[in-house]
């Protein structure tokens, strides 16, 4: 076929089989673009014409998980999956080329230059297979892209359509998962393929641009962006599958979207609402749903810095939960590959089928939804859902939660040590907001505490997590040290306010986990924390002694006391209403005559936390024979690098993704220390 048009290019491409001419450039031998015929006919062509090797199939399998990637044919299976992506895009856009002649030329003429692209970008993924000893035509090679192009075709407005699922859903979701890919396969050692995936990234912005400034230009009149991709994007798609785990904010500015529509799509869940729990899908209908809401008392996004290891921690926790009909599902932020990745890693299949902890199985009936914390926008997840959200009303849960409560609790339960009576103080939200007067309140306050204090001291916020939000001074007359702002009271306010302690010297940072049940409390076991000196959780670390027991490792009273003071306060909890899993912190710090102290109640975390996933993991290894009894371990948010680990043969551990959280295990407790 003799090409003279764009159209005649694009005709061809989708008509031939063979990947020389899908690659083939849609510019003429001077190098420009092909020009397009005036009044051209519609045409669309069902199907792709693909010779034997590139034939697709319908369905995909799942993508290997990141830790599979330090292997080679798990890397050919991403690279296959990833170049044949960029194929399926390629026919895509030239399939649009025809089929939407009355286009503006501007928008047929970004067509072919995004298609341009995807044939660069195909034709470095068959180059990074190539040095990996494969071709794109050596496995199953799925339709999913293709797939829609019948959708497309039957949306009351096909061109925009188009536009929705192309440029604004798949490529615009490829902002999330090419980095993501991109620091995996570094990590596994292929900075060659990493190189790529930064590439395709930079390019896919330009490509998501064109979508968003023709969206612009073809929608309604009065319409939002959001109001016409929400309109014109084909069901079952949705903005839920224009994003991937990690949000790249900065790449969606760079692409032009407003902020309404970067906060619907970061908002967005992954399925509409069902009529009732017998209509959800048929592979989910009878399975728990889990929503991983970590840090929810803050109402705030968690901090870059942590996104790293909570995508492990949503897989660890989701691995301690009984399979049941299927996995646990996994709502937005969860990821249900570090869910694999975990249960993989934990050995047995019959070991981790059940769950963890007994316990758990009181909380997880099929069809019905777990959250971390729950809150009034986990009740609200859950209503759209058509589930039952299990645990008490999120009031009772805050009301407990803040840490006002276990102050206030410990002091009526007589579990304050003596050197600490009478010394903190719970301020208002409204007392935060009003500086001055607060200002003049903490003063008045520290002022009056003993010398042994050296009047240091630290403001929490009521409502917080793992330390953040929190003031640490040193008052002397009057004057605090640094200095306290009416930034830091308003931060203060927002977040309901604060309490007021002594900053003390810590010594050791206890964490006992607990089931409270309205007939009583169980104590699920004892960990120590490894925390920063600002109070930041980097872990916990613990003993399985002889008897099975789950152990922090301090002396046996110590231990003893912290268990009974933990149990007296969720008894005290399930009198305001509370029920299900909680952690009580506890610390044994330096008193005023140089000597260790305890005290057994900080605050009481009215959900899952960190020890709760440390304490299901171990009970996981024991399960698998792989700790001993007794046996040492320690859950790292952060993993320790592969090379210090390999370089001591007395400890063992088992890191699932490329970035933490690591279990590591030895014999002894004094091998773990230098991690």
């Amino acid at each position: 076929m003799i090409v003279r048009s764009a159209q005649d290019f694009c005709h061809s491409l989708l008509t031939s089989g063979d990947l020389t001419s899908k690659l083939r450039s849609p510019r003429d031998g001077a190098g420009k673009l092909l020009p397009l015929l005036p009044d051209f006919p519609a045409r669309s062509i069902d199907e792709p014409a693909r010779e034997p090797a590139l034939r697709q199939q319908k369905g995909a399998g799942r993508l290997p998980g990141f830790s599979a990637l330090q292997k080679e044919p798990a890397r050919i299976e991403c690279l296959r999956r990833f170049a044949h992506h960029e194929l399926q895009a390629i026919e895509l856009f030239a399939w649009a080329v025809l089929r939407f002649p009355t286009l503006p030329g501007a928008l047929l003429r970004g067509f072919l230059l995004v298609l341009e692209e995807e044939q660069q970008h195909l034709r470095l993924y068959i180059e990074r297979l190539r040095a990996h000893g494969a071709g794109l035509g050596d496995g199953q090679l799925s339709d999913y892209l293709w797939q829609h192009r019948s959708r497309i075709e039957e949306a009351s407005e096909p061109a925009l359509a188009f536009l929705c699922v192309v440029g604004l859903t798949f490529e615009q979701a490829n902002l999330d998962f090419a980095p993501l890919y991109r620091d995996a396969f570094a990590a596994a050692g292929d900075p060659e393929t990493a190189a790529v995936l930064q590439r395709i990234h930079d390019d896919e912005i330009r490509h998501v641009r064109l979508a968003v400034r023709w969206l612009r230009r073809l929608k309604a009149p009065g319409e939002s962006d959001w109001q016409a991709y929400e309109r014109a994007v084909p069901f079952p798609l949705s903005a839920a599958r224009a994003k991937g785990r990690r949000f790249d904010l900065a790449a969606r500015r760079q692409a032009g979207f407003d902020d309404e529509f970067i906060a619907r799509v970061a908002a967005a869940e992954p399925y509409k609402k069902a009529d009732s729990a017998a209509a959800l899908e048929p592979d989910r209908a009878g399975r728990l749903w889990l929503l991983p809401n970590l840090g929810a008392e803050e109402a705030q996004a968690v901090p870059a810095g942590a996104r790293g290891f909570l995508r492990g921690l949503y897989g660890a926790w989701a691995a301690l939960f009984e399979r049941r009909l299927g996995l646990p599902w996994l709502l937005p932020p969860g990821d249900e590959e570090a869910q694999l990745a975990w249960r993989e890693a934990l050995g047995d299949g019959s070991a981790t089928a059940g769950p963890a902890l007994a316990c758990l199985s009181e909380l997880s009936p099929p069809v019905s939804m777990l959250a971390w914390l729950n809150t009034a926008a986990a009740e609200e997840t859950a209503q759209a859902h058509r589930l039952t959200l299990r645990g008490p009303a999120a009031a009772v849960v805050l009301g407990v939660h803040d840490k006002a409560y276990a102050m206030e609790a410990s002091a009526a339960l007589g579990l304050v040590p003596g050197c600490l009576r009478g010394l903190a103080a719970v301020f208002s939200a409204a007392e935060c907001a009003a500086a001055e007067r607060a200002a003049e309140r903490l003063s008045a306050l520290v002022l009056g505490w003993p010398d042994w204090t050296r009047r240091r001291f630290v403001l929490k916020p009521r409502l917080s997590t793992s330390g953040r939000g929190r003031f640490i001074g040193r008052m002397e007359a009057g004057v605090t040290e640094p200095r306290l702002t009416a930034a830091v009271w308003a931060a203060l306010a927002r977040r309901g306010g604060c309490v007021v302690e002594p900053w003390l010297d810590r010594l050791r940072d206890l964490s006992v986990q607990l089931m409270v049940r309205r007939d009583g409390v169980e104590v699920l076991g004892t960990t120590e924390q490894i925390l920063t000196p600002s109070g930041q959780i980097r872990g916990n670390r613990g003993l399985l002694d002889e008897s099975g027991t789950l152990r922090a490792g301090v002396e046996r009273e110590w231990e003893a006391a912290v268990a009974a003071a933990a149990q007296a306060l969720g008894a005290a909890a399930a009198q305001q209403g509370f029920y299900g899993i909680a952690g009580v912190d506890a610390f044994l710090f330096r008193g005023p005559d140089e000597q260790p102290v305890l005290r057994p109640i900080v605050e009481l975390n009215a959900r899952f936390t960190t020890g709760t996933i440390a304490l299901g993991l171990v009970r996981r290894l024991e399960a698998t024979g792989r700790l001993p009894r007794p046996g040492a371990w320690a859950l790292l948010l952060k993993a320790p690098a592969p090379e210090a680990l390999a370089a001591t043969a007395e400890v063992r551990g088992i890191c699932p993704l490329p970035r933490g959280p690591a279990l590591l295990f030895a014999s002894a407790p004094g091998a773990l220390d230098r991690f």
